[in-house]
């Protein structure tokens, strides 16, 4: 039988790059684990659910997260 299932996968709102967890899976049929995992990574979550890659954010010298698309135009 070949059924449906549905897999979560987090890429970076800035370059697209998907978020991989330490065995370089991209995938997950649980979205905790990724949520999860995002959380225990260097990725950066944003409050409206957005997410950023360590290559796309920074944190300025007051300590606020700035993305890439606003890094470039500063």
């Amino acid at each position: 039988m070949i059924t449906t299932e549905t897999i979560y996968v987090a890429t970076c709102d800035d370059c697209g790059e998907p978020w991989l967890d330490d065995n370089d899976c991209a995938g997950h049929f649980d979205k905790s684990d990724t949520e999860n995992g995002l959380m225990e990574s260097e990725w950066h979550v944003a409050n409206d659910g957005k997410t950023y890659c360590p290559k796309c954010w920074k944190l300025d010298e007051d300590d606020n997260v700035v993305v890439n698309d606003i890094i470039d135009k500063q």
